[in-house]
């Protein structure tokens, strides 16, 4: 499992021990980027959504190209138990997920399911495979933080350092070019 973000929003992650939905960040004063190309044109579904977090099973290829500046965190699967978890399959911003309804007639065994059309792959259909997790991803949650590059890992370790915050475990950081759109 998989969550995409920004490398600038890696120090304040760490900070806040865990990845939050928004609604936990305005909450708490926590100043964060939201990313205008998902919810552009859909403010009612933004909030509506915003007391969960977005998580695929693949990585999200297609924000990926967008920010190259970005890193993606591994999450254990074990999150997917969490009650209230939502199994969207295709992304929660399109059409298809219009408000809290459509969200919670997407939990369950049989929608985990409904989001792998061959069941002898792990290959979601349709892609990216993306669930919703209600609350924080805590660090306890997080097995690694993948970059694309050394130059991107020295990016996060001097962004930690200017927030005064160290990359430390849980978060092992693994340079892993392969995970990233070239």
């Amino acid at each position: 499992m998989y969550h995409y973000s920004p490398l600038s929003q890696v120090p304040g992650i760490l900070k806040h021990r865990g990845i939050h939905p928004r609604e936990v960040l305005r909450a708490r004063g926590i100043e964060f980027r939201d990313d205008p190309l998902r919810w552009s044109n859909r403010p009612q579904k933004a909030e509506a959504l915003a007391g969960y977090v977005a998580i695929g099973v693949i990585r999200p290829w297609g924000m990926m190209q967008h920010d190259t500046d970005c890193v993606v965190f591994g999450i254990k699967s074990d999150i997917l138990m969490r009650d209230g978890t939502a199994f969207i399959g295709d992304w929660s911003s399109s059409g298809d997920i219009r408000d809290l309804t459509d969200v919670d007639e997407k939990t369950g065994v049989a929608s985990f399911d409904a989001m792998f059309d061959n069941p002898t792959t792990n290959w979601p259909s349709p892609i990216p495979g993306e669930v919703l997790i209600r609350g924080t991803i805590s660090d306890s949650d997080v097995t690694y933080l993948y970059v694309r590059s050394q130059d991107h890992l020295d990016k996060v370790n001097r962004a930690c350092v200017d927030a005064g915050v160290t990359l430390q475990p849980p978060y092992r950081a693994l340079i892993r070019p392969e995970m990233f759109p070239s």
